[in-house]
């Protein structure tokens, strides 16, 4: 496996839950899901539009994005173009390798009823995992 390094600094305190998140949900997809956990950040491109996002996890089905959130207080606009643009570039990823990854967020927290059904409209999958700290 590839990790990202881990500054633990207290000023990334935030970050570091990140990170912990991202090796958990990997841990578990790995053991429940047996997907072949292939790489953390990967990074999705669109040459055409010169458009490059990460992603924190890669397994051989998925393309994870790992939020360890309030959804309540989330940055909505934000979070919504992050998702849709790692949406949109794992289609164009689909396309020109004529595979068939699927793009999910993961989250340690209850994702709020508004965001569920943002989600849905926008044919996200979305997952709640129960991650213990």
């Amino acid at each position: 496996m590839v990790f990202k390094k881990i500054n633990s600094s207290p000023h990334n305190c935030h970050s570091t839950k990140g990170y912990k998140y991202e090796i958990e949900t990997a841990v578990e997809i790995k053991n429940k899901k047996k997907e072949k956990i292939i790489e953390f950040g990967y990074r999705l491109k669109c040459p055409q539009k010169g458009i490059i996002r990460e992603v924190d996890i890669r397994t051989d089905k998925h393309f994870i994005e790992c939020k360890n959130i309030d959804w309540k207080k989330a940055n909505v606009k934000k979070l919504k173009k992050q998702f849709r643009n790692q949406r949109d570039l794992t289609i164009n990823h689909n396309k020109t390798n004529k595979t068939n990854i699927i793009y999910a967020v993961y989250s340690k927290t209850k994702i709020s009823k508004s965001w569920s059904i943002w989600f849905n409209r926008e044919n996200i999958t979305f997952e709640e995992t129960d991650s213990d700290d």
